[in-house]
């Protein structure tokens, strides 16, 4: 008969398993959101050149530094959907 601590130990593993795949869900879900809202402003000439406009005020982030993060969320987003998650 497993012990009382075997039966903790396999409802941690489940638990935490459930909060990445919940995790994940949430990753697609936001990820698709990111993608919309990057397409309704960069394919905006008038949106785009105001984001522009705040970039040149404030340095403390780039067009490039928000292209990388981007790429960097859709290379991780390709993944998950190649790997059938």
């Amino acid at each position: 008969m497993p012990k009382i601590q075997a039966w903790q130990d396999r409802d941690l593993i489940l638990s935490v398993l459930s909060s990445m795949d919940t995790y994940l869900r949430s990753y697609k879900f936001n990820f698709d959101y990111l993608t919309a809202v990057k397409t309704e402003i960069l394919d905006n000439p008038e949106r785009l050149a105001g984001l522009k406009e705040i970039i040149d005020i404030d340095p403390s982030w780039t067009m490039k530094e928000l292209t990388d993060k981007y790429l960097l969320y859709k290379t991780i987003y390709d993944w998950l959907k190649a790997n059938g998650y």
